[in-house]
């Protein structure tokens, strides 16, 4: 039983603070501007993307809502993974493409977006523990589970 308990425990535990993160996660990125405008994001951030390329996207990935902007941020989150391969499959992209959409050098790209917002969350709950600097999954997990930290202190853009 004791095994079987803690194998269940620590499961449901890593899916919650997985998506404790990415709910954190997509409503900062939501609220950043220009993830409102589908064109102009995939414009800044794909370098030599296609109109045909950004109307495939833009059909496909609804980033004026929340689940939108999962799906789009699980690109970079999930390097080389499925979705990864689907995001290249419907703009036909080459790797370096899909490497530019998700450089978190790009200021105004969706990788940079993502590390604006990363860096808003650590300095935000003071994340400390994760070797990058930022909040990992697991930090934040911990903080809320701990402290009920998210609970207490949510950012201003979760409703």
């Amino acid at each position: 039983m004791g095994l079987v308990g803690t194998e269940w425990f620590y499961k449901s535990y890593s899916k919650a603070e997985d998506q404790l993160y990415n709910l954190v996660l997509q409503y900062k990125l939501l609220n950043l501007t220009s993830l409102t405008n589908c064109e102009k994001l995939m414009n800044d951030s794909v370098v030599g993307i296609t109109d045909k390329a950004i109307n495939n996207v833009c059909a496909t990935y609804d980033i004026r809502n929340p689940q939108g902007v999962m799906e789009l941020t699980y690109v970079c989150l999930n390097k080389f993974g499925v979705e990864w391969q689907k995001f290249q499959s419907i703009g036909n992209f080459s790797d370096y493409q899909m490497e530019s959409l998700c450089d978190r050098e790009s200021k105004d790209g969706l990788g940079g977006y993502m590390l604006q917002a990363d860096i808003y969350l650590r300095d935000w709950y003071g994340c400390k523990m994760s070797p990058s600097g930022y909040c990992s999954n697991y930090e934040l997990g911990c903080m809320q589970w701990a402290n009920s930290t998210v609970t207490l202190k949510p950012i201003p853009e979760l409703p």
